[in-house]
């Protein structure tokens, strides 16, 4: 069921000096400041004059007359006092996979590629180090087994896999709860989209000419707790099967661990 629209108190705004026109949604990013939109979708006003709310205050002060789907994950939606991101998640991505690792093992469809040092492996969250994550197990990179992140230098270690973006989506997501601190521009994670005839070679980085896409983050690192994050794909590659390559890289300095690591694993689609 798709959540319902309520009424904008507009004392509250226009009490502030801030007029509304026509249909509006106010949207409250994660720091609280208030950005207002009109019914094209449009934002009419950034306004770091508004007061930075709670929660429980924007439920009884601001309300959502106009709901419009977010697809910026970097903002944050309040909706009748629910977070409307978690709310879209639930009624309108359908979860097409879910790797948690509790049972300690690599999924099947990894397919690992480790270098002389450093390995891609399914280790317990403990060992890692870094808070933010009350799982037992991951997959990370570790140079002894496991036993710590810990890495070694001049090191390229992958994980690829095949994806087969089911047909009649009009988008979709991969997400995962990462951390990892490793080394500024020298060491770090990368993901890369990549012609399903590629197999990444030990030692080897991923290639960075036109047929190779890399997406997500520039770089996962420096991150000292678990966070999620996702990356959003449209609709272009529905019905086709599709090859990423999760790539460690380290370079010949310091190191420092972790090297990196991911847990609760998503492909999420919107039809």
């Amino acid at each position: 069921m798709m959540p319902r629209q309520v009424n904008i108190r507009k004392t509250a705004i226009s009490a502030i000096g801030k007029p509304l026109s026509g249909m509006v949604a106010v949207w409250y990013d994660e720091n609280g400041i208030a950005h207002v939109i009109d019914e094209n979708k449009q934002e009419i006003d950034q306004s770091s004059a508004l007061p930075i709310v709670t929660n429980a205050t924007l439920k009884a002060d601001y309300e959502i007359f106009k709901l419009y789907q977010n697809t910026d994950t970097k903002k944050v939606v309040y909706f009748d006092g629910l977070n409307i991101n978690e709310l879209l998640r639930t009624v309108q991505y359908e979860e097409l996979l879910t790797v948690d690792f509790e049972d300690g093992l690599m999924p099947a469809f990894f397919n690992i590629v480790n270098d002389t040092n450093n390995d891609w492996l399914v280790m317990p969250v403990a060992n890692i180090g870094l808070s933010g994550n009350t799982s037992n197990y991951c997959i990370g990179v570790s140079n002894n087994g496991g036993a710590s992140g810990a890495y070694s230098q001049n090191d390229v270690c992958h994980i690829w896999f095949d994806l087969a973006v089911p047909t009649g989506i009009s988008a979709w997501r991969m997400s995962a709860l990462w951390c990892g601190i490793a080394e500024s521009v020298y060491d770090y994670i990368y993901i890369t989209k990549v012609p399903n005839t590629y197999i990444p070679t030990a030692g080897v980085n991923v290639p960075t000419t036109a047929a190779y896409t890399r997406v997500g983050n520039e770089r996962y690192n420096e991150q000292t707790i678990w966070t999620r994050s996702e990356i959003n794909f449209g609709n272009e590659d529905a019905g086709n099967t599709v090859r990423f390559v999760i790539s460690f890289r380290s370079d010949g300095s310091v190191q420092n661990a972790p090297a990196g690591a991911f847990d609760d694993f998503k492909i999420e689609v919107l039809r």
